[in-house]
């Protein structure tokens, strides 16, 4: 697991923006209002203030296809 998030564009596929924490990932990503929270394995909670509107309503870790909002 590496420390960086990728933020993907739903319509290309393409990368939007490449983000490295510098610390390992414990588990996805959620959004929340214009944010992406992610805990790291050594115990952090960090914030990523996107300022994206649509970075909302994946309020929790792990999920399935049904959170990509397309499905």
């Amino acid at each position: 697991m590496m420390g960086h998030l990728v933020c993907l564009r739903q319509d290309q596929g393409e990368v939007e923006f490449i983000y490295d924490f510098e610390r390992a990932m414990s588990s996805q990503p959620c959004l929340a209002r214009g944010s992406a929270y992610l805990g790291t394995l050594d115990g952090y909670l960090v914030c990523l203030r996107t300022g994206r509107e649509d970075a909302d309503g994946w309020y929790m870790w792990g999920g399935n296809a049904r959170h990509n909002k397309t499905a």
